[in-house]
C-alpha cells in the first residue's frame, strides 16, 4: 500500500520560492523598485533645471554675487563723479582765501582754518601726529578730504578746546565737513552723515544713584 508523502514536490517548491512565478508573491523592496523603473511606473521627480535647458530671449535674475559687484560699482562711478565735481569747484577759490568753520561734538568746540595748500594740519599749535597718536583719531578727523579726494590740497589750522582727545576729533571732523560741503554739489557729504551734529552727550547723574543710571543694590530687609 503506497501512503502519499505530506512533503512538497521539488517543482512545487520552486515555483513558489520563483519570483516571477504564478505564486511568488514575496518580493523585496529593491525589487519591487527596479521593477517600477523597468515598467515606468516609478513617480515622476521633479526635474532640476540645468544650464543647457535655458531657453533664448529669457531673463533670469542675478546672482547675489552679480548684485553684490553692481552696487560696488555703482557706487564707485558716483563716488568718481562726486570727486569730479568738487575738483572743478574748488577752483574758484583763490590761494589767499582762508575758509573757516566751528565744529562740535560733545562739549568740545573747534574753529577750524582752511586754505589751500599741501596737507598740512596743524592743531593748537601742535603737530598733527603730535596731538593725535593713535591712526583711527586722524582717520576720523581726515574723514572728510579722504571722502572729497582733496588730502593733499589744503592746510588745515584748528583750535580745540574742552573735551576730551575722541570729542575733539569729532569736533574738528565736523568743522572740515561743514567747510567743504560749501563746494560739494553733490551732496556726499551729507550722505555720508558728516555735516549732523551729534547731539549724544554724558548723561547726568540723578540723586539716589550712583551713576546715571546705576541704583544701588536693593535689599529687601
Amino acid at each position: 500500500m503506497n501512503k502519499k508523502t505530506d512533503q512538497p514536490t521539488t517543482e512545487t517548491t520552486n515555483k513558489e520560492l520563483d519570483p516571477n512565478g504564478a505564486k511568488g508573491d514575496s518580493m523585496s523592496p529593491n525589487d519591487t523598485k527596479a521593477k517600477k523603473d523597468k515598467d515606468g511606473v516609478a513617480e515622476s521627480q521633479p526635474s532640476v533645471p540645468r544650464a543647457s535647458d535655458k531657453q533664448p530671449g529669457t531673463k533670469t535674475a542675478p546672482l547675489p554675487n552679480e548684485a553684490k559687484r553692481e552696487e560696488r560699482l555703482a557706487a564707485a562711478e558716483a563716488a568718481k563723479a562726486s570727486r569730479a565735481a568738487f575738483q572743478a569747484a574748488i577752483k574758484r577759490i583763490k590761494p589767499k582765501d582762508v575758509l573757516y568753520a566751528t565744529g562740535r561734538r560733545k562739549t568740545s568746540s573747534a574753529r577750524v582754518y582752511m586754505r589751500l595748500g599741501k596737507g598740512r594740519i596743524q592743531v593748537n599749535q601742535r603737530a598733527f601726529e603730535e596731538y593725535f597718536p593713535r591712526q583711527a583719531w586722524r582717520l576720523h578727523v581726515m574723514q572728510p578730504l579722504i571722502r572729497l579726494g582733496a588730502e593733499e590740497q589744503f592746510d588745515v589750522r584748528v583750535t580745540v578746546r574742552s573735551g576730551g582727545i575722541s570729542g575733539q576729533a569729532g569736533a574738528i571732523r565736523h568743522g572740515i565737513a561743514r567747510i567743504l560741503a560749501q563746494y560739494d554739489k553733490n551732496r556726499n557729504l551729507r550722505k555720508a552723515g558728516l555735516l549732523t551734529r551729534d547731539a549724544r552727550i554724558v548723561e547726568r547723574k540723578k540723586i539716589g544713584l550712583h551713576k546715571a543710571r546705576k541704583r544701588p543694590q536693593y535689599s529687601k530687609r
